[in-house]
């Protein structure tokens, strides 16, 4: 078998509340979650944390740009979250925000030229899409 060409290696970051909760090193795949959409050209998926109570799950849409990446979050992360946001156990903001999902996207690692680089990293001259 001849060795594969990997166009983008991108790496999903734990959460505050994968944190708190101790879970794996990576974020967990949520099996059966993968979907992809040609008509809005994405591909979506969902990492899940799991937990004494509840799967929690925070969802990605990845254009096939490999760029642009939207972060979904789910009513039981949110809730779970802002739980422990509203006991100043975890720090704001609360879940369901712009600002939260910021922060998410803001940690989505690209590698290029032999090292990790956020989103603002990429150089615009790279051609990240399939």
């Amino acid at each position: 078998m001849p060795l594969t060409f990997i166009k983008s290696y991108i790496l999903f970051p734990k959460t505050d509340f994968d944190n708190y909760y101790g879970t794996q090193r990576t974020p967990a795949f949520a099996i059966g979650s993968f979907y992809e959409n040609d008509e809005y050209k994405k591909f979506m998926f969902s990492s899940a944390i799991p937990n004494q109570d509840q799967i929690s799950e925070i969802g990605y849409e990845i254009n096939y740009n490999l760029k642009d990446i939207e972060v979904v979050i789910s009513s039981t992360f949110r809730v779970q979250r802002d739980t422990l946001v509203a006991h100043g156990i975890l720090k704001k903001p609360y879940t369901d925000t712009e600002d939260y999902k910021e922060i998410i996207k803001n940690n989505i690692l690209y590698w290029r030229d032999g090292k990790w680089v956020n989103r603002n990293g990429i150089d615009k001259k790279y051609s990240l899409s399939l």
